[in-house]
């Protein structure tokens, strides 16, 4: 067995130590509190023994709320940890859960480095843009704020089954509900990446396919082909783009009647009809269900109110 020390040690364990000095065989002089990094010390002129154990006793039962909030990132707001979780760094992520405990991950990805601040509430399937200075105006959006099952660039849902292989995806479908008041340009959609290989991280070599419900200061592309998905008219568009040494099939479909909802999408259709385009094979891998709002500029106040998702 493992000593306090060693176990403290450890860079994934919260530990509290509490020491006591003695005045008295009766009486505690001052009670020494370890909270991880912190270290706070209560001094007294006499403090019953009976009274430092139960005020010990009330230290250890908060320590699980502590726990839980390490799984927020350093930016995350002390007090409110535990219900309210701000995430305002780049790539700052925290792990929800629904009422049935299946748990996804809330992810402020802020590559394009402009101030971004997300908050979710009691740790359930949502979140909300607080904060954003996006302010592009060219191709290249600068975040998207998402919530996803699966893995992504090395962060992973708990308990997911993906990467999947494609043939094997029978059941995959998904609910959201979205709340998009917000000015500036910025579309609400799902971005499902597929490898080659199964990967956990890095930049996926196979195909991207982007379902969009809805877009603001985007004129829909009304020369392209229109195609049938789970009782529902898109917009097609693909074509190859290039990052990080890597190309891969990019599939845009775009609702031709913009949506805030969708309720068991199934995503199967989707897939089926890229295969038949041969830009998707069956032997590729399924990496991740992401949903969430790609940012070119504004973009404060959409929210996600409610995700779920299945592959």
């Amino acid at each position: 067995m493992q000593s306090l020390a060693q176990a403290c040690a450890r860079a994934d364990t919260l530990c509290l130590q509490v020491r006591f000095t003695k005045l008295t065989k009766a009486n505690i002089s001052s009670i020494s509190v370890i909270w991880g990094n912190v270290v706070v010390r209560l001094a007294f002129t006499k403090l019953p023994c009976r009274a430092a154990l139960a005020f010990a006793g009330v230290l250890a039962m908060l320590a699980p709320l502590a726990a839980a909030s390490q799984s927020v990132d350093a930016s995350v707001q002390p007090a409110n940890a535990a219900l309210i979780p701000t995430l305002c760094s780049d790539l700052g992520h925290v792990t929800v859960h629904n009422h049935r405990h299946v748990r996804f991950v809330v992810r402020n990805d802020n590559f394009g480095g402009r101030s971004e601040c997300l908050k979710n509430h009691a740790m359930l399937p949502n979140f909300k843009v607080t904060r954003s200075a996006a302010d592009a105006h060219g191709p290249e959006s600068l975040a998207f704020p998402d919530i996803f099952i699966g893995c992504n660039w090395g962060i992973c849902s708990p308990d997911t089954t993906l990467p999947a292989r494609v043939s094997r995806v029978r059941r995959s479908e998904t609910s959201w509900y979205t709340r998009q008041r917000a000015s500036g340009i910025w579309n609400v959609a799902y971005d499902i990446w597929f490898n080659k290989t199964p990967i956990t991280s890095g930049q996926a070599n196979g195909a991207e396919i982007m379902i969009w419900l809805n877009a603001h200061h985007f004129p829909p592309p009304r020369w392209a082909p229109i195609v049938w998905e789970d009782h529902a008219r898109y917009y097609f568009v693909h074509w190859r783009p290039y990052r990080h040494g890597v190309s891969w099939n990019y599939m845009q479909f775009r609702r031709v009647h913009p949506a805030r909802s969708v309720t068991h999408l199934r995503l199967e259709p989707f897939m089926q009809t890229a295969e038949r385009m041969g830009l998707l094979k069956p032997r590729w891998y399924l990496l991740n269900i992401e949903a969430g709002f790609e940012i070119w500029s504004g973009g404060r106040g959409l929210a996600t109110n409610w995700f779920w998702a299945r592959s």
